[in-house]
């Protein structure tokens, strides 16, 4: 049997519902496993639902089929209605295995086609890095060859590469040049074929520029966000600009941006992704960048005015970053965040908009020793919400669609009430460290160096009432810790420095 058909029988023998079923959400549907033992990875993923709420799901993975040309990867659609049934079993979309791919997207054409685009790069002498695509209709029959879009005048098309589709059936391309590495271009193409941009330079600066999101809004204006490497100060910053995609540029702006994220030296900051907003006057956005330590980072969610990116609304992530993000029906943001270091979870948040209040705060998952990553999430005009991710476990690995429905176990979000609140003070220590807050919901105290290591666990005292106090801390050597609290509600770590 060829490797093709063989790849096939694997994706489509893994199309079923296994593992414990959690409340609200469905049980998980493996799309992907790898066989036992082999060495095998995961790529991007992306899922895009229509408008009869059925769920478009494309996914990557690699395995080394032979060490000396390298791994092995495939490209794969499918298709799920809202209760989790399976319409299109999983097909190919790359023609040749040995090209990696990156970034894949869907947009739909009306109610009867799809485009699937993605980076794909030939790693082979004089190879190149292009944006594929591939036409299928809603049944997942596949409309024509393989094409590469856009033709590559300048050559290779950048890693740093977007791609969308307007809601007139534009069809843009961003990306990076890869010749100047400062500038970033832009293809428009209408359904006729004609071209207002047609690699178009819409920005232009001294520093390298690697873009990073685009959508386009109601109003057929392009909002691009790029992380630009600042070399005077030393620093990473987050740009954004807003252009016209119907008429030509006004080679005037070429050098007109805005500011996303502060320009402190020293520091990166990052423009992680964007919402495509249902109100065009706003623009919502996630960023990241330093955190309380050197190993750790902080990341926000953002609403600012589309005129002049004036702050309207921001509120700090818990955890170790937030991750994929969308719109409900009823205009909240919801999205998925890693708990704090150490506690191994992960957690679906709801946002008002644009006050950015946090009204549902659920615990989705402990992964435990598993490595965790959510790869995609998307919610339908219906209020089903559809989430991709993967779980590695040493050499074992998968790839898991989950949906929520309004109608799934309980009939409502599982809602859960504020996490308790504590104090550690003082921080740092010298002497002793000082624990306060609801004891009386706390299981267990364990102190951890910034490796991760266990260094201490502290005794909880019996009626110990709203305050510990642990001398014995001081006696650790001078540097940083986390201290993970694990309570009947949940985990959380928080750091502390020992100055002795």
């Amino acid at each position: 049997m060829d490797r093709t058909k063989l790849v096939w029988l694997v994706g489509i023998c893994a199309c079923f519902f296994c593992g414990e079923a959690w409340a609200d959400w469905s049980p998980e549907i493996i799309l992907w496993e790898n066989q036992p033992n082999a060495l095998s990875s995961v790529g991007p993923s992306c899922v895009a639902v229509d408008s009869f709420g059925n769920a478009h799901i494309v996914y990557s993975y690699d395995w080394y089929s032979n060490q000396i040309h390298g791994p092995a990867e495939a490209l794969m659609y499918t298709k799920f209605d809202d209760h989790g049934n399976v319409l299109v079993p999983p097909i190919f979309l790359n023609d040749s295995l040995d090209f990696p791919t990156s970034n894949p997207r869907i947009f739909f054409f009306g109610t009867d086609s799809l485009w699937v685009v993605w980076g794909r790069s030939n790693w082979s002498p004089g190879g190149t890095n292009l944006q594929s695509k591939r036409c299928l209709d809603l049944d997942g029959h596949v409309l024509g060859p393989l094409t590469d879009w856009p033709d590559r005048p300048f050559g290779m098309i950048s890693y740093y590469a977007r791609v969308t589709v307007s809601p007139d059936r534009k069809a843009i391309c961003a990306y990076t040049d890869t010749t100047l590495r400062t500038a970033i271009r832009v293809v428009v193409q209408n359904p006729d074929g004609s071209r207002p941009l047609n690699h178009t330079v819409v920005w232009n600066d001294h520093w390298e520029a690697r873009l990073q999101y685009m959508f386009v809004d109601q109003t057929d204006s392009l909002q691009l966000g790029w992380n630009q490497i600042f070399l005077p100060l030393m620093s990473l910053v987050g740009l954004t600009k807003r252009i016209a995609v119907n008429v030509p540029f006004d080679t005037t702006q070429i050098s007109d941006s805005a500011l996303l994220t502060p320009r402190i030296p020293y520091q990166s900051w990052t423009v992680d992704q964007f919402l495509r907003s249902r109100d065009d006057s706003l623009l919502a956005y996630t960023t990241g960048g330093p955190g309380d330590s050197l190993f750790l980072s902080a990341y926000y969610l953002n609403v600012a005015r589309r005129g002049d990116y004036s702050a309207v609304a921001q509120t700090r992530l818990d955890g170790n970053g937030g991750q994929v993000a969308d719109f409900e029906p009823d205009g909240t943001i919801s999205g998925w965040e890693y708990g704090p270091p150490l506690t191994r979870e992960i957690w679906f948040r709801r946002f008002s908009y644009p006050a950015l209040a946090l009204i549902e705060d659920s615990l989705f998952m402990n992964f435990g020793d598993d490595g965790f990553v959510i790869q995609t999430y998307a919610v339908s005009a219906g209020g089903v919400r559809h989430v991709v991710y993967s779980r590695a476990y040493h050499s074992d690995t998968r790839i898991v669609y989950r949906y929520w429905r309004s109608d799934l176990g309980s009939n409502k979000p599982k809602v859960i009430s504020p996490r308790p609140v504590f104090a550690l003070w003082p921080n740092p220590v010298t002497e002793s460290l000082t624990l306060e807050g609801p004891l009386s919901t706390v299981k267990s105290i364990v102190i951890y160096n910034i490796l991760g290591q266990q260094v201490m666990t502290l005794a909880l005292q019996s009626q110990a009432g709203q305050r510990l106090v642990f001398p014995q801390v001081s006696a650790l050597p001078s540097g940083s810790y986390f201290l993970h609290l694990e309570t009947l509600r949940g985990s959380s770590a928080q750091k502390i420095v020992i100055n002795r």
